[in-house]
């Protein structure tokens, strides 16, 4: 009892709630200063090859699939009087800020050097320390947000706070860059491009690490965590032995050898033909740029003329409701059981797009990481943080999924299904329901940062029949009275199927044998 009532009890005030978000808005201003001009400031500006930057950033890719393992198993070691997170949020700002300045100041400082291998150099260097100084800081400013507070709803509401402050701070570096860049071009300030770079790197790397270092500041780390200290080699003994994980990781650096090896050119050109033909495409744009440009790009490339529209056959059959199974055990070489808990639900049409994102607000209210059913789970150890749901929907064909990794999966499948059931006969918590619609505009917003996220996001809803400003205001429509009516009739046990895959004993044993070698 009397652990439920510190965990309801608030211990995060408004300050500090907003001072985290203000923290991550000074984070994001040098992140999306580095993410936006990256390519533009090393090639146009500071005159490095374009071959070498891709080099690079392939390279920093992988480096950067080491370094945050090994930052997060650096934190989790640390043991001092001022916590485990709070000493990186005090020391990074004045190095992550230096580096922002060095960065950005290559192309003035080395302004008379004509060697393309200084320059690359340089830039090789210089990215690598704001990479590694950018990770040791962002790792423990999201730790933070567990550690602030043992009450879930605080740890949302500073989660929100970030996401919503950050997204709006950050939202102005895209275009206030732009702006000046025109200004520079036109003539209209003093200072060649260079100069205008180095003094952007200057404001980011004062202004914006002076809000971040508000993190370490302002805010409190009230939960200590306790667990065995691990290893550094644990991470990549976890990633040898985990061959799923294994798999995942090459193919996203490299892609699979036998996939590539099946592509025949006449795939291909079918392909091609049938769904990468112009007539299938959506065309967003966003940044400096006008519409007059736009069409008259088009009309350069040949995408003004008119063409046949392709015919594609799609083989669907009716799908019927009833479950080809209700359970299904499988085993492979996974360390730890895998789980998933399915409900087939009725089609949705293929305009009705509300019923979609309503489905994904419920199913957040129950499983996301504001809701107790999470943080209950999360915080006695029954899953880790993949765990979640998501809509699967296709046309004919609708179900709702919850998968993650537990080594109790049954026991995880009946608590959420005890949480489904209670939900459903009290409704969901209205404060849990407002958090989640924040969070959820927060995630919009954020993909308006840069103009490349801007342009995809306007594609994929193109795709689906909207534009951004719709999704808006169709989130904004959607209330708890529609989430509780819709509980109703989703989520039902009698069209339940549950899926596990269990270890089959491989990658234990392949462990064992290391450690008899070692």
């Amino acid at each position: 009892m009397e652990q439920t009532e510190l965990k309801e009890r608030r211990y995060v005030g408004v300050r500090e709630t907003l001072i985290y978000g203000v923290a991550n808005g000074g984070q994001v201003i040098g992140y999306n200063l580095v993410r936006m001009q990256l390519t533009f400031f090393l090639v146009t500006v500071f005159g490095i090859p374009g071959q070498a930057v891709s080099l690079m950033i392939f390279f920093m890719g992988i480096w950067d699939t080491m370094n945050d393992p090994i930052m997060g198993t650096i934190v989790d070691k640390t043991r001092t009087r001022y916590g485990k997170l709070r000493p990186y949020l005090l020391f990074v700002p004045i190095p992550l800020g230096a580096a922002t300045i060095l960065f950005f100041g290559g192309a003035e400082f080395l302004r008379g050097v004509e060697s393309t291998t200084a320059k690359i150099v340089y830039m090789c260097i210089t990215y690598f320390i704001w990479e590694f100084f950018y990770t040791i800081g962002d790792i423990p400013f999201w730790g933070m947000s567990a550690a602030i507070s043992p009450n879930p709803k605080d740890r949302s509401r500073v989660i929100t706070s970030a996401r919503l402050i950050s997204g709006a701070i950050g939202g102005l570096v895209g275009p206030v860059i732009s702006i000046f860049i025109d200004l520079q071009k036109s003539g209209k300030i003093g200072m060649d491009m260079r100069q205008l770079f180095f003094i952007l790197g200057i404001v980011a790397g004062t202004f914006g690490m002076g809000l971040f270092s508000l993190a370490g500041l302002c805010t409190k780390e009230r939960v200590m965590q306790q667990s065995e200290e691990p290893k550094i080699s644990d991470c990549f003994k976890c990633l040898v032995k985990n061959k799923p994980l294994l798999l995942i990781v090459c193919s996203n650096v490299l892609g699979t050898v036998e996939s590539i090896a099946e592509i025949t050119p006449a795939m291909l050109y079918d392909s091609c033909k049938a769904f990468y033909a112009p007539g299938n495409m959506v065309l967003a744009a966003a940044g400096n740029t006008t519409m007059e440009q736009i069409l008259a790009a088009c009309e350069r490339h040949g995408l003004m003329e008119p063409r046949p529209a392709e015919k594609v056959q799609r083989l669907w059959t009716p799908e019927p409701m009833t479950l080809a199974a209700t359970e299904k055990t499988l085993t492979m070489p996974v360390s730890k059981p895998c789980f998933g808990v399915g409900f087939k639900e009725e089609p949705l049409p293929a305009d009705d797009l509300r019923t979609e994102a309503l489905y994904d607000l419920v199913l957040s209210c129950i499983v996301g990481g504001m809701s107790p059913l999470y943080r209950r789970l999360y915080d006695e150890g029954l899953v880790n943080p993949g765990f979640g749901g998501e809509v699967l929907r296709v046309d004919g064909c609708c179900c709702i999924l919850f998968t993650g990794e537990s080594d109790v999966p049954d026991t995880v499948r009946q608590l959420l299904l005890d949480e489904i059931a209670r939900v459903r006969a009290a409704g969901v918590d209205r404060e849990v329901f407002t958090l989640c619609k924040n969070e959820k505009y927060g995630q919009l917003i954020e993909n308006l940062e840069n103009v490349e996220d801007s342009a995809s996001q306007m594609a994929d809803f193109a795709l689906s029949g909207q534009t951004v400003a719709q999704q808006i205001s169709m989130l904004a429509g959607l209330t708890a009275e529609d989430a509780d009516a819709a509980l109703q009739h989703i989520l039902c046990t009698d069209r339940m199927a549950t899926m596990y895959i269990l270890p089959d004993g491989t990658a234990q044993a392949a462990e064992e044998d290391e450690e008899e070698e070692e």
